[in-house]
């Protein structure tokens, strides 16, 4: 590198810690006559940078300072709302790195850079980090060059990553701008931070994740000119102070441990408050090392300035109410935008639907061997995964880990589970070419099931006479390829059933209630439907779980036909009649299943 040629650096903070990292800025400048810096700053807004940078410039106080600040917005764009919900500060801080060194790739000359983490100390010219990228496209900082005392050290170390992301170097070519892309897209979608949260906020419950340092793990790997770079002097953090060793002074006044000269010490986990400890990660006292104490009073006092000179607290820790976001709706809304969905409006302003959606992580789909699968989800971009357990309906079996879904338009009203959607749709296909009823249809998802399985579907719901909801219902059904086959019918049963049986004559082989759960709605729904039923016919009941729907399945069961109860979410029941055989159904072997008292002397299909 040309000695004239500024170095360039660049880091990512949040306001409120701009100043730790102009701390960084100044000791490098006590040792480089130039430098380049780069500092995206996560909760500022385009409009508050020039004054930004105007008050770092004065703090630095140095014209060999070349300093380029910029907003998210200037990097993400349209992400920036989600991913300041997405993610917390320290986590967005990771995230950030991926899109800064992308951008840094796509608009600017450089010809390389290192990324520094901000809570860093430099006590020597950076020559030795910089030199490398003559010969390669990616330089690593590891964070042992060997293994640890024991194996609990090693299964940390893989936890954290074999990686620190503090210090990364990159060179400007192809394999930068490949791993820029790369980097970029992977920390979007998982840079999250797991290590410090109870197992059940894990969304991805393959892995646990250590922002970007889960994913630096995989860059030797998969990119070529990488080095990894094993020198503590260059990243000495925490974990690089082995037993028995201790900080020493060099003549020029700078750190060593052992034959190690100090570059860049790497303050992970340092606080102010409690000086003589060397992290909070690593709790070793140093009090009683000299070097230490006169270096930590002088970093704390002058840290205390920074952050007098940058006071910004971070902002982006409540919804625009001023509820505070909780670490269970910062995930929620991560799997729901793993799932692809999209609130429609920003999750700071969605307090409730974040909350209703605010997730149990311990929740899979459930399906009965052997059934026929159809999964038309793309069909119905508003269903969501909903937590039951913030729901206050007295029957909805929380205690089955089958995924309850809801429209997130309205999250308090739940779909009927996978399991139940295909015991439907694989009961219909026993039906195809028949005329089929639905009485009660939410939002489509149980008719578009049953349409799938080939039968012309009547379908009854006074919901229907709401222009939003048979325009949602319509574009479904119509996106899943079965409209041709439903006719919408917006009224209440059993008038708006007696009307259509008598108006055509029909009657209908298959029918599934899934209407007003309590009495006498249920009975007054078995009631209409066996004067119109076929000879051979099967009607299913939904929500056996409520007691008053039973009543419905009571009735089939006094006029004479078989009845039987299947183990899903909340319980279905099935009633039948001459030819008609109902499909088998085998629960989930990982439940223990109770039946409620109302549905003692049912034979039970397992």
């Amino acid at each position: 590198m040309n000695p004239t040629t500024p170095k360039a650096i660049c880091t990512v903070a949040s306001q409120s810690h701009i100043g730790q990292f102009l701390v960084l800025v100044r000791s490098i400048l006590r040792h480089e006559k130039a430098l380049a810096v780069y500092l995206l700053v996560i909760d500022a807004t385009p409009g508050e940078i020039p004054e930004i940078a105007a008050r770092a410039t004065a703090f630095v106080g140095s014209p060999a300072l070349t300093l380029t600040i910029l907003s998210l917005d200037a990097v993400y764009g349209d992400e920036v709302d989600a991913l300041r919900f997405r993610y917390d500060a320290f986590e967005l801080c990771n995230v950030a790195r991926g899109g800064l060194h992308h951008w840094l790739c796509e608009r600017t000359t450089l010809r390389n850079w290192v990324y520094l983490d901000g809570d860093m100390v430099c006590f020597g010219p950076l020559d030795a980090l910089f030199a490398p990228l003559a010969d390669h496209d990616i330089v690593l900082s590891a964070h042992r060059a060997q293994p640890g005392a024991d194996v609990d050290e090693d299964l940390i170390l893989a936890m954290y990553g074999p990686y620190n992301g503090g210090v990364l170097g990159l060179r400007r070519g192809p394999v930068a701008q490949a791993f820029a892309v790369w980097f970029r897209e992977r920390m979007l979608k998982h840079g999250q931070v797991d290590a410090f949260l109870p197992r059940e906020l894990q969304p991805h419950q393959r892995f646990v994740f250590f922002a970007d340092q889960t994913w630096l793990a995989l860059v030797p790997t998969y990119f070529d000119k990488v080095l990894i770079q094993k020198a503590r002097g260059l990243n000495f953090g925490p974990w690089c102070l082995r037993p028995g060793e201790n900080f020493e002074a060099t003549s020029s006044g700078g750190p060593q441990v052992g034959q190690d000269a100090i570059v860049l010490l790497h303050l992970s986990g340092w606080q102010a408050e409690r000086p003589h400890i060397l992290s909070k990660l690593f709790p070793r006292d140093l009090s009683d090392n000299a070097w230490w104490r006169s270096f930590s009073a002088g970093y704390a006092d002058e840290l205390a300035q920074a952050r007098e000179a940058f006071p910004h607290p971070y902002k982006y820790t409540h919804f625009a109410d001023g509820t505070p976001i909780s670490p269970y709706e910062r995930r929620a809304f991560m799997k729901l935008q793993m799932a692809g969905k999209r609130l429609d409006a920003s999750p700071f302003l969605r307090r409730a639907a974040v909350e209703n959606l605010a997730a149990d992580f311990h929740t899979y789909d459930y399906v009965s061997p052997g059934y026929q699968i159809v999964t038309p989800d793309a069909a119905f971009p508003n269903m969501v995964e909903g937590n039951r357990h913030r729901q206050n309906a007295p029957f909805l079996r929380k205690e089955v880990p089958h995924k309850w879904y809801v429209d997130i338009r309205q999250p308090a009203n739940g779909f009927i589970s996978r399991d139940e959607a295909l015991l439907l749709h694989n009961t219909a296909r026993l039906f195809a070419g028949q005329p089929a009823l639905e009485i009660g249809a939410w939002m489509g998802w149980s008719a578009c099931h049953l349409a799938l399985g080939g039968v012309a579907l009547d379908i009854v719901d006074p919901l229907l006479a709401d222009t939003s909801v048979a325009g949602s219902v319509t574009a479904s059904l119509t996106a899943a390829g079965v409209m041709s086959n439903c006719a919408l019918h917006a009224g209440s049963s059993p008038d708006m059933v007696a009307t259509l049986a008598e108006g055509s004559g029909r009657r209908w082989n298959l029918i599934f209630i899934d209407g007003n759960h309590f009495a006498p709605g249920p009975l007054e729904d078995a009631r209409i439907v066996e004067a119109y039923a076929a000879e051979d016919a099967m009607v299913l009941f939904h929500d056996l779980a409520f007691p008053d729907v039973v009543q419905g399945l009571a009735y089939f069961r006094a006029r004479g036909w078989q009845t039987m109860v299947y183990l899903t979410m909340q319980l279905m029941g099935v009633a039948w009649r001459g030819k008609a055989v109902p499909l088998k159904h085998i629960p989930d072997p990982r439940i223990t299943w109770q039946l409620p008292a109302w549905l003692d002397g049912y034979r039970v299909c397992c």
